[in-house]
């Protein structure tokens, strides 16, 4: 029923579900090349008769099995393993131009001729840590390089990459290395790196603590409600930037914040 470059999303919308018709930007978390942003046209009934039968599948994506590979391939090489996606149907946040999608490799997982063992378990887990310090690094210094170069410079596309062999490492067990022209280029700009990173941190965690404070009901008054008039752009910026410390904020309701603050700062300079 679908087509390449369509999707079907059903959404709740004031408890009841309605169908996105029109074009909508898709991708997902972690996204580090500006290809993993992918704009799709979304369809419903009313275009094509036969997607009513999915009109039972509600706050729900449904990608098309036609094309030359699939939507969430596309997007950061998904695998479609319980991944969320971020959907936006603002026609005034729809991107000019859109990058084109790297294509993710497979991982290769080497073959077993012989059932595991509780040592190969035990090799196996104890092995996470060490993906899981090479992928937090390489998200580091992308972030290093975005900052001071921007996320469409060479550095960030290779990390980018890089990152997605990281985190099939896990499975494939290849030794992910960091080309040393990757790293940040002197002691002086790790030592900067560093303050930047403390105060990035501080800041998140200062933001968390309103934030949650101001979308949960609390008895702690230390924290006043946070609205577009009494916030800076500095906090949106490290809102919008963190992935972990806003666990009990939802994508959506960040980005909604975020789209207010800037109408609301564009209706004041008019």
């Amino acid at each position: 029923l679908l087509e390449y470059g369509e999707c079907f999303v059903r959404i709740t919308d004031g408890g009841s579900p309605l169908s996105l018709r029109g074009q909508v930007v898709v991708t997902k978390s972690p996204c580090y090349l500006l290809g993993d942003v992918r704009v799709l046209l979304a369809v419903t009934d009313e275009d094509k008769p036969g997607l009513a039968a999915l009109n039972h599948l509600v706050d729900c994506i449904v990608f098309p099995v036609r094309g030359p590979r699939s939507h969430p391939s596309e997007i950061s090489g998904s695998d479609l393993d319980g991944d969320q996606f971020f959907v936006c149907w603002d026609p005034d946040l729809l991107p000019l131009h859109q990058a084109e999608p790297y294509h993710y490799p497979a991982a290769e997982v080497p073959a077993s001729v012989r059932p595991p063992t509780k040592n190969d378990l035990i090799r196996h887990f104890a092995s996470q840590n060490k993906f899981h310090a090479v992928t937090s690094e390489i998200d580091t210094l992308y972030k290093s390089w975005a900052d001071s170069l921007g996320p469409d410079c060479w550095q960030c596309c290779e990390l980018g990459r890089l990152f997605s062999r990281a985190v099939d490492a896990a499975k494939s067990g290849e030794l992910v290395s960091i080309d040393p022209k990757l790293r940040l280029p002197t002691a002086a700009a790790n030592a900067r790196e560093r303050s930047k990173t403390a105060e990035r941190s501080v800041c998140q965690s200062r933001c968390c603590r309103r934030a949650t404070a101001a979308t949960t009901k609390t008895d702690d008054d230390s924290y006043p409600t946070l609205t577009v008039d009494n916030v800076r752009p500095e906090f949106v910026v490290d809102l919008l930037s963190s992935r972990h410390e806003f666990g009990r904020i939802s994508e959506f309701c960040k980005f909604q914040f975020a789209w207010d603050f800037c109408r609301a700062r564009c209706e004041q300079v008019e």
